[in-house]
């Protein structure tokens, strides 16, 4: 039986059939051998699943995290990192590795990130002379902080998944739980970056100007103040991770 369904699977990928049309196949072979026992378990498990409360959550970040990359967010949020590290070596791309923090710690979603802050960032840093496999890399890595950095839709499926009646899993103890290797990876990125411009003789770098950033502060204040609202109301008990992500929505519009 399981090796009738992988071969199944293999004829279709080297057919080159959609993913979507592979994993349909081997599902439906698996619950046909399994039998009928078997599909009212997994419908089951699906009701469980979808009647949580907390699955609200994932498209009222996502949505949030729509509406921020139409209004220009990114663009704010790269340029108050830009008015802070812009000196320093590396500049353009410590502000794209903030950029994506920020955009991360409101959206939750990685994709979301890598297409708001990337699409922004890698023509002007390719025009300030970094290579393109380093900015490719670089946005790429930056972008999946969106796994880690709550609120991480990720992390909201997985407790959905894993947890049980008996044994479940707290949302915002996941959150809280990818603070700190979320803020590390972003560190050794940033770290990266510094060597990697003063290696290449980067010229991204421009003078420190006070009146810069109180411009770049005024504009990107309320974009700041986000997630200091959304995770500061979960953790202080103000509301759920589902009422967050709601608020995220009201606050982005």
């Amino acid at each position: 039986m399981g090796w009738t369904i992988a071969a199944v699977a293999v004829i279709l990928v080297l057919l080159g059939a959609p993913l979507f049309v592979v994993l349909g196949v081997v599902t439906l072979g698996s619950v046909y051998f399994l039998g009928d026992g078997f599909l009212v378990s997994i419908m089951e498990d699906m009701y469980y699943v979808v009647d949580k409360d907390v699955m609200l959550a994932i498209p009222f970040f996502i949505i949030a995290g729509a509406i921020m990359t139409a209004g220009g967010i990114s663009r704010r949020l790269v340029n108050v990192g830009r008015s802070f590290v812009g000196w320093m070596p590396g500049g353009l791309a410590i502000s794209a590795v903030t950029a994506c923090v920020i955009f991360a710690a409101i959206s939750g979603s990685s994709p979301a990130t890598v297409i708001a802050i990337g699409s922004m960032m890698f023509p002007a840093m390719l025009k300030h002379g970094y290579k393109e496999r380093f900015t490719m890399g670089l946005l790429a890595s930056s972008g999946t902080l969106g796994i880690l950095i709550p609120p991480s839709i990720p992390m909201i499926i997985y407790a959905i998944v894993v947890g049980t009646p008996q044994n479940p899993v707290s949302v915002a103890d996941l959150f809280l739980a990818g603070v700190l290797p979320g803020f590390l990876i972003a560190g050794g990125l940033i770290l990266y970056s510094i060597v990697n411009s003063m290696k290449n003789h980067n010229e991204d770098r421009a003078p420190f100007e006070i009146g810069k950033v109180f411009v770049a502060l005024k504009e990107g204040i309320w974009a700041l103040l986000l997630p200091i609202v959304v995770l500061g109301g979960i953790y202080s008990g103000f509301f759920t991770p589902t009422e967050a992500g709601a608020i995220a929505v009201v606050y982005a519009a």
